[in-house]
């Protein structure tokens, strides 16, 4: 009788142990991709059930963002660290036009939040970088949609041609997943 209980228990413990495994597993893990995130990708028709399936344990909320322009939907998931923005085509309501993500998880190349501009060039040698007209340096490659934005002080002026010494020891601050 008491093999059969030890027996019991020793079934229970290895059960529970690889179920919690599974499930951490599944929490903490997302997938940033050249074209998106957890397979939803840019110009695919989404809405929040089709988030909960991509993110099932995220927190996940349409809202309405604002700029110099007209007003944009968005829908923002949401756990512990991570943020996912999903910015909607304003053409085509429920096509992503851009994803953007602060997260301390890596994307396929290995590339964090925090790192700088130099070490990101150490896993991706061909990324460049440029800054737009809204002062934003976003990191590159010609046939990738996933970006980085990067951010840093500089002792002068704005400005927009940057050259790499520069900005090489600016940080990442946000994931970037766009067509343009």
């Amino acid at each position: 009788m008491r093999k059969l209980i030890l027996f019991g228990i020793i079934i229970s413990g290895i059960l529970i142990g690889c179920k919690e495994k599974k499930t951490t597993k599944k929490l903490s893990e997302i997938t940033i991709s050249n074209n998106g995130i957890n397979k939803i990708d840019l110009g695919k028709c989404i809405n929040i059930d089709s988030l909960k399936i991509a993110f099932p344990d995220y927190k996940i909320s349409s809202k309405i963002g604002q700029q110099d322009g007209p007003d944009y939907q968005y829908f923002e998931v949401k756990k512990d660290s991570t943020t996912i923005n999903f910015i909607m085509s304003e053409q085509e309501g429920c096509l992503v036009d851009e994803i953007n993500a602060t997260t301390n998880l890596p994307d396929i190349y290995g590339v964090k939040i925090g790192m700088t501009y130099e070490e990101v060039k150490k896993l991706r040698p061909e990324i460049t970088h440029k800054t737009n007209y809204h002062f934003h340096t976003i990191l590159s490659t010609p046939n990738s949609n996933l970006k980085y934005e990067i951010s840093g002080t500089f002792d002068g002026p704005d400005k927009q041609d940057f050259i790499y010494d520069e900005v090489k020891k600016w940080k990442v601050t946000q994931f970037l997943i766009r067509g343009y």
